[in-house]
């Protein structure tokens, strides 16, 4: 699989893309970026936490050991500039999927999907669990110069705030598909 992009959907809302890049080559690496290319990697890896206002606008944010955080990513580094290319209608393609997937998902899921060698975009995964939960590298800065390391956290508020929201899920509740009814007394 040399390129994979998991897109973390909030409903129709691409919070985030996590890229893998040139896989199985020494070329290998991994960014983050929002749906238009802007990096959202460059301020190191978070540890989520009751974070406290540092002076009453910005989150105290540890940078140092921030940067010391920054971790591999199924053992790839963060990517330098500039970003492979991905052909414009590809990109528009996997877009449009990971948004009509994860509206009929409703609550947060990061869809994975990758380009295979015949150029063809393939779903692979889905997960409600980006890396156990325990550490995310999306920040950016915002309007007044802060960083924001929650924007995926006010992702999933704002997605379980819709009607029939579920804040434990990060979104609606939706129907249960009629192949899935009854799954549950199906296991032995």
């Amino acid at each position: 699989l040399p390129n994979e992009f998991k897109f973390h959907m909030f409903g129709n809302k691409i919070g985030a893309v996590t890229a893998i890049y040139n896989r199985g080559t020494n070329c290998g690496c991994y960014a983050e970026f929002d749906q238009t290319f802007d990096r959202l990697d460059q301020y190191g890896c978070f540890e989520p936490a009751y974070p406290e206002q540092a002076n009453g606008a910005c989150h105290l944010i540890d940078f140092p050991s921030g940067a010391q955080n920054v971790f591999q990513i199924k053992g790839l580094d963060i990517c330098t500039d500039p970003l492979p290319p991905i052909e414009s209608c590809t990109w528009n393609d996997m877009r449009q999927a990971a948004i009509q997937l994860g509206l009929g998902i409703g609550v947060y899921m990061r869809i994975d999907m990758f380009l295979g060698g015949d150029d063809r975009v393939y779903v692979q995964e889905y997960t409600a669990n980006h890396n156990g939960g325990l550490r995310h590298c999306t920040a950016r800065q915002d309007a007044t110069g802060c960083i924001d390391s929650c924007i995926l956290g006010e992702c999933w508020k704002t997605n379980a705030e819709r009607p029939n929201g579920n804040q434990a899920f990060g979104g609606p509740v939706t129907a249960i598909p009629p192949v899935l009814t009854g799954w549950s007394t199906q296991t032995p």
